[in-house]
């Protein structure tokens, strides 16, 4: 991120002094301990706002194994093979398009999360809870709200299938999407850390996560007592 002292100063004049206290701590945790924070965060379906039609020449629908492999093709649409391959299973990519192109899409997984979808440990989740794991935006198509829309389209469609709230993580470093998050609605479920200490890791788990029936993947030894 260029000097550390500019990267600072711009922190604490954009999301004040406790969040560059946080960068400081992400630099030094890092470090000594390769430690990772994010926080994992929920919205209702039902909060999600609208935002707008679709405009004329894109299409949005989920996309097929074979449409994933075609466009993963491409380095710039960021896709790989396996991508493809969990289409088949409990994974969902939710794309919009046009002329022939890919836009943006949403990759969304239900019931069961991968360790390398989720923090190297998996996630477990309940059967109204899905988690976003990636949303991009080509390049060509950045400014017109299609992340946006392309999530608003996608969760209207599982909830339809009983899905109540979307789950995702966001780096505690992240002030722009954290404010972001906060501005839509979303709820703070705490932090999730992983970080290693004389060869060992250990994890923390957010107990308001597993109070409505999230649970971790492969349980690491705890980095708090329970």
């Amino acid at each position: 991120m260029g000097n550390p002292l500019k990267t600072v100063l711009k922190i604490t004049k954009s999301y004040g002094l406790k969040a560059s206290g946080v960068y400081l701590l992400n630099k030094l945790g890092r470090v000594t301990c390769d430690v990772v924070v994010e926080h994992l965060v929920t919205l209702p379906v039902n909060q999600i706002s609208d935002s707008g039609p679709l405009l004329d020449g894109f299409e949005a629908r989920w996309m097929t194994p074979e449409e994933v492999c075609e466009f993963s093709q491409d380095p710039s649409n960021d896709l790989t093979l396996e991508f493809a391959e969990g289409v088949k299973s409990n994974n969902r990519c939710f794309g919009i398009m046009s002329q022939g192109r890919l836009a943006a899409y949403g990759w969304y997984t239900l019931h069961q999360v991968k360790p390398e979808y989720f923090f190297q440990t998996g996630m477990q989740l309940p059967q109204n809870l899905v988690y976003m794991h990636k949303g991009f935006t080509h390049p060509d198509f950045r400014g017109q709200r299609l992340h946006a829309k392309g999530m608003q389209l996608a969760l209207k469609s599982l909830n339809e299938e009983g899905v109540e709230a979307i789950i995702s993580t966001v780096d505690w470093t992240n002030f722009a999407s954290l404010k972001s998050c906060d501005r839509l609605g979303y709820q703070r479920l705490g932090r999730l850390m992983k970080c290693t200490l004389l060869g060992r890791t250990f994890s923390r788990f957010p107990p308001a996560a597993v109070q409505i029936g999230i649970s971790q993947g492969s349980q690491l030894p705890s980095l708090v007592p329970a």
